[in-house]
């Protein structure tokens, strides 16, 4: 405005001539283009939703009539997509509206924790009571009279009061004299504004909003406040959100407050309109008003010299130009308002008849207010690098309330000073200043620049690539046809027909390939071209006549064909039988999963096929089946293969043998004793269950067996056939289980020496134990396989398996099946009802069997929990018996004694206080539990006793080289050094080393028969291995035992030495000297009667020389040692000894040249029986091995 105008009428009444015309038309040019634009988004979104309904409705329709469905199916398929179109948008709506009952639900349970002191409301509150007044205004405007005059929203501009609480912004605006209708949007009380008000007049429409806004009292809250109003606005008033905005800072903030409070002020407000500009993405005018003025000294009474009609003027000042520096810009207006004021001091002065001080004091006072509003607007209005400068457009101040002081009273004026004008004709002409921020109008240039862009390239782009396309496509069908050669379809091989058939097949695969790769569909939507269906059909019809039909037309000998070759014939005609009712049945599913025909098929029906011809029949078979679509063809398939499975079935004459070897085929592991245990040998020809009696080789019969059954439906035979196979093979199952657990010792065999039987040992203790593993694997086993008089130790091997479960010994969680998981559950359902609770909740009806077996044969009463409990506790004691067995192991001596202990007492084997006495007892108190051990038992009993008797296997190896040891140190070791003559005694005697031997270490293990001396003692087929040497010589030395200390008399008369007659030459003596200690005894034979008594003992006499002279010779025969005496008596047993001169070496030539062949020496005795006794029954040479220890076995 001119600079006069602020006090001059006639220029107050142009400028509002001016916005009068401005006024009506700026809303005349923006209300009728935003019905339009509001009409025509309703009209395309309904045109929308019918194109996609047509779009929907010819798709089905289009390939109906293209598949020759009935229209029926069509409409139907059509109103289906309709109804689930419109249901999925029901449960959208119905998720929406739930969840948001839930968050409201949720929201209000929280509110009391988080109501404000201050405003007695939550933020949520808050929130929802500033958006409920929004819409609430926002639909009074579009329902009132502004809607004739276009959009109610734009009709008139829209300004927002923006200022610290407290600033007199409500006030302000209540007492500004604004033309109000009656239509009221607030309620306008006294006091701080909670959120927004809304203020009305013919001008415009002010949105006051509450302090807080713009410095939050609540930092979170008041900003999320702030920012949902701003989105309101934005939404209702995209185009034009907001025309102006009133900054208030009050005057006594200015004249009393800090820069620096003034500063965070500036700086709190400015983060408010930096929202508000970001959000709403416009730059709008923005007017500084300084409120409260009547708080400077001296205002009140200046403003009582004005004329009443100037009050309503506005006292500031008004930027024309765009400001670049708010400091120079705020120093021009300041300037120019106090040069103002100076001017109009004058006139005053003259007009007044007692002017006051006021008037010399006003400019003075109102020059302390420059500082403060250049520390205020260093924040809240100045430019910097980092954001969007607010656009200023002016400076104001004005007051809204005087006091009066009278008598000492105060009086409040509720008068508006300097406010009307200004919101009726200095902002409302303004409204076209708005302007969008040059971010935001960049990104909508660069849109539709790139939009158009975009189009063009994308046309460019499509001609190029239906172009490329084309000329791709015709390549690919060229390269297919040089590719492929020319197909004869007559060969008369089946190899190379087979052959033929797969060059065609992969003809039609290359060929649809190609079609599926083309860019465009050039043949329409048509599923394949018509060169494709021809290839197929003659694929169907050279695949039917010249390979399916010949080769099912040969006729089988079935009963010389091997189970093998029956398998594989009666595999290969049911799975084809079963793939063609699948596709007769158009069931996918079921197709899918038909396993495969077996290779060996083809060999078997055609002996002339080759292995990769088999794999071919086997793919194309199902390639021809799948694409067959003659129900005719199919339907004669189906009958013919159903009477060849017929003839396969009923020659093989009830003989199952074909099932159970090609479920071996199938490559089932087969469960050996060998798996089980632990050690270096290998085992040839163990124990070993075949794949088709194990679990998956029962599942795969079962499952063939549904194949076969599928494949021959409503045929009586085929069912009767496998009622009977499966008693067959129940029986066997069971069979083979029994006969391997009978066996399952023959695993010990793999154990070499030492170090491997302690690791078995050791491995008795865990999960590894064989013996318990292989009882968990029996049970889980032959589980579903029931067959009378089979496997009668099933059920005290299932209630072991459940003492394992409720002991926490179950099988790993690969052995287990679903039912033991379930069982495993339960038991931490109910952990904490003790041990029989957790075995009553697993055993359930297995449990219920067990306890019927442990009843007792004759229907006893059922197991108590209480004896099931002690079936657990025995179990526990056995575990730890074996573990302390295991931890003793290494102790040769204490094996020994647990040794010694069994064989001692077998009877009395379990009352011992040793671990293998523990273990028995275990095993014993069990039996009470389950029930004596019978024959039908005697497989259980034979595993669970398995880890105790491999125990004392291995405690009796230990024993063995205890005993050898003990031989040799109390036998071997004390002979050392011992003379010859006092061996014996030292020895044999009656106190003797060997007899404290036997009576000692080995006495468990030896015992004494009548006509048989000493045998090992034997203990269930158990004894210790003595080496037989040693037993020979213990029993040898038993006869000599009490004679070996005695002194023998033998009397020996001499008698005449002969000599064969035709020697030259004659014996003329014989001589007998026996060297004993005390002499030589000598008897002397001069082919005369002579005599001598012999006294001689084993401690006492050694050698014995005989020695007989003949002619010049004197001949020597020398009996040594201790036992030379009785060596010679034995050598005359009979009182006559014929020597050869063989036997006389050193003479033996001249002897023979003497014509002497053999002497002839003869004698009677007496007394010489007992002597000769002790050849045999005083042994002088223990051996060095009584026992054979481990590094005899390896």
């Amino acid at each position: 405005l001119p600079d006069n105008c602020w006090y001059t009428h006639y220029c107050h009444s142009f400028a509002n001539d001016i916005l009068s015309i401005k006024y009506f038309s700026h809303a005349g040019s923006n209300t009728e283009p935003v019905e339009l634009l509001a009409d025509m988004k309703t009209f395309f979104t309904i045109l929308l939703y019918i194109f996609i309904i047509l779009l929907i409705g010819g798709i089905i329709f289009g390939v109906s009539i293209l598949l020759e469905r009935p229209l029926e199916e069509a409409a139907i398929i059509f109103g289906l997509v309709m109804a689930v179109w419109l249901l999925i948008i029901l449960i959208k709506k119905l998720l929406i509206y739930y969840r948001a009952r839930a968050q409201v639900l949720r929201v209000l349970k929280q509110e009391h924790a988080e109501r404000d002191a201050d405003l007695g409301m939550s933020p949520k509150q808050l929130t929802k009571n500033m958006v409920k007044g929004w819409n609430a205004a926002v639909k009074s405007l579009k329902k009132s009279h502004l809607k004739l005059r276009g959009d109610p929203l734009y009709v008139l501009p829209w300004y927002m009061v923006f200022g610290k609480p407290r600033s007199g912004k409500s006030t302000a605006l209540k007492n500004a004299k604004l033309l109000s209708p009656a239509m009221e949007l607030s309620n306008h009380e006294e006091g701080s504004t909670l959120n927004l008000e809304w203020w009305l007049y013919d001008k415009a429409i002010v949105i006051d909003t509450a302090g807080r806004y713009a410095v939050p009292d609540v930092d979170k809250r008041d900003r999320k406040e702030w920012s949902t109003l701003l989105q309101m606005l934005t939404r209702h008033k995209q185009k034009e959100p907001l025309n102006g905005l009133v900054l208030v800072v009050t005057a006594d903030r200015l004249l009393n407050d800090t820069p620096e409070q003034l500063i965070e002020e500036g700086l709190q407000v400015r983060t408010g309109v930096n929202d508000l500009m970001e959000q709403l993405e416009i730059r709008m005018p923005v007017y500084l008003m300084v409120t409260k003025c009547d708080l400077i000294d001296q205002f009140s009474n200046w403003c009582q010299y004005l004329p009443e009609d100037s009050l309503d003027q506005v006292m500031g000042y008004l930027c024309e130009e765009d400001v670049t520096n708010i400091d120079e810009a705020l120093d021009h207006a300041f300037d120019k308002v106090l040069d103002r004021l100076k001017e109009l001091r004058l006139l005053m002065m003259e007009r007044g008849d007692y002017p006051d001080d006021s008037l010399i004091e006003l400019p003075i006072n109102m020059e302390k207010l420059r500082k403060g509003l250049h520390a205020f607007a260093q924040t809240a209005l100045k430019d910097n690098l980092y954001q969007e400068t607010p656009k200023f457009r002016g400076l104001y101040f004005s007051s809204s309330q005087q006091v009066e002081v009278s008598a000492g009273d105060e009086k409040v004026n509720n008068k508006g000073h300097f406010l009307h004008h200004l919101f009726t004709r200095v902002m409302p002409p303004d409204r076209g200043l708005l302007s969008t921020l040059p971010s935001a109008e960049r990104l909508r240039r660069a849109v539709r620049n790139y939009g158009f862009s975009t189009s063009g390239a994308v046309l460019a782009l499509f001609i190029t690539l239906f172009s490329s396309a084309y000329f791709t496509d015709r390549d690919s069908m060229d390269d297919l046809l040089l590719n492929h050669s020319t197909i004869n379809l007559a060969q008369k091989h089946i190899n190379l027909q087979l052959n033929t058939l797969n060059r065609l097949n992969t003809l039609i695969g290359d060929l649809t390939e190609v079609e599926q790769g083309w860019t465009l569909p050039w043949y329409g939507l048509a599923e394949s071209s018509p060169h494709n269906v021809r290839l197929k059909r003659n694929f169907l019809e050279a695949f039917n006549t010249e390979l399916l039909k010949p080769l099912d037309a040969t006729r089988l000998r079935i009963s010389d064909m091997t189970s093998e070759q029956r398998a594989f014939l009666v595999s290969g005609i049911v799975r084809r039988l079963n793939l063609v009712k699948a596709k007769l049945d158009e069931d996918h599913d079921a197709y899918d999963k038909t396993p495969e025909i077996p290779l060996e098929y083809l060999t078997v029906v055609s002996t002339d096929a080759s292995s990769e011809a088999s794999q071919l029949f086997v793919e194309l078979y199902r390639i021809y089946i799948s694409l067959q679509s003659s129900i005719v063809e199919l339907t004669d398939e189906q009958l013919n293969l159903q009477a060849m499975l017929q003839d396969a079935i009923s020659g093989s004459h009830g003989d199952f043998e074909w099932l159970i070897k090609y479920t071996n085929l199938q490559g089932f592991p087969e469960v050996k004793v060998g798996d089980f245990w632990v050690g270096s040998r290998q085992l040839y020809k163990q124990p070993t269950v075949q794949a088709a009696y194990t679990l998956e080789g029962r599942e795969f019969i079962i499952k063939f067996l549904d194949e076969l059954n599928l494949a021959g439906t409503g045929s009586g035979s085929l069912t009767a056939v496998k009622n009977e196979f499966m008693t067959f093979y129940n029986r066997n199952y069971l069979k083979a289980w029994q006969e391997f657990a009978e066996d399952f010792d023959i695993g010990k065999k793999k154990l070499r020496n030492r170090k491997e039987w302690l690791n078995a040992l050791e491995s008795m203790v865990g999960q590894k134990n064989p013996y318990f593993a292989v009882l968990r694997k029996i049970e889980s086993e032959i589980e579903p396989v029931y067959s009378e008089g089979l496997m009668h130790s099933r059920e005290n091997i299932e209630i072991f398996a459940e003492v394992q479960e409720m002991s926490g010994d179950a099988a790993p969680a690969g052995d287990s099946k679903a039912k033991k998981k379930a069982a495993k559950t339960a038991l931490k359902v109910i952990g904490k009802l003790g041990k029989v609770g957790k075995l009553v909740a697993k055993v359930g009806k297995k449990g219920m069997k067990a306890q019927k077996k442990l009843g007792g044969k004759g229907g006893g009463a059922e197991v108590t929990d209480k004896k099931l409990e002690e079936a657990s506790v025995t179990y526990q004691s056995y575990k730890k018996s074996l573990k302390d067995l295991a931890f003793n192991a290494d102790s040769s001596k204490l094996s020994y004694k647990e040794t010694s202990t069994y064989f001692s007492s077998p009877a009395d084997v379990a009352s011992g206080d040793g671990a293998g006495s523990l273990a028995w007892a275990a095993i014993i108190n069990l039996q009470k539990v389950l029930g004596k051990p019978r024959d039908s038992t005697r497989v259980f009993w034979d595993l669970y006793k398995g880890p105790v008797e491999l125990a004392y296997e291995y405690m009796q190896q230990e024993a063995s080289c205890y005993i050898q040891e003990q031989w040799e140190d109390k036998v071997l070791v004390q002979l050392e050094g011992v003379t010859e003559k006092n061996i014996g005694k030292t020895l044999l005697g009656t106190e003797g080393l060997l007899w404290t031997f036997t009576e000692g270490s080995a006495a468990p293990f030896l015992q004494q028969k009548r006509r048989k001396g000493y045998i090992p003692t034997r203990v269930e087929k158990r004894s210790i291995e003595w080496d037989d040497q040693f037993i020979s010589f213990l029993n040898n030395a038993s006869d000599g035992r009490h004679i070996v200390d005695g002194k023998f008399e033998v009397t020996i008369n001499a008698l005449p030495t002969g000599i064969n007659q035709s020697a030259q030459i004659s014996p003329y003596a014989t001589f007998i000297d026996l060297h004993c200690a005390e002499s030589v005894q000598t008897l002397a034979n001069y082919n005369y009667s002579a005599s001598n008594t012999f006294k001689w003992s084993l401690s006492e006499c050694g050698d014995l020389t005989l020695r007989i002279e003949v002619g010049e010779f004197s001949l020597r025969k020398t009996y040594e040692g201790q036992k030379g005496f009785p060596k010679f008596l034995a050598d005359f047993r009979d009182g006559r000894k014929i020597f050869h001169v063989k036997e006389f070496e050193e003479f033996r030539s001249a002897l023979e040249n003497e014509s002497v062949s053999a002497i002839d020496v003869n004698y009677e005795f007496r007394g010489q029986k007992p002597v000769i006794k002790m050849i045999n029954a005083v042994p002088l040479s223990p051996p060095s091995v009584a026992t054979a220890c481990w590094t005899d076995r390896e």
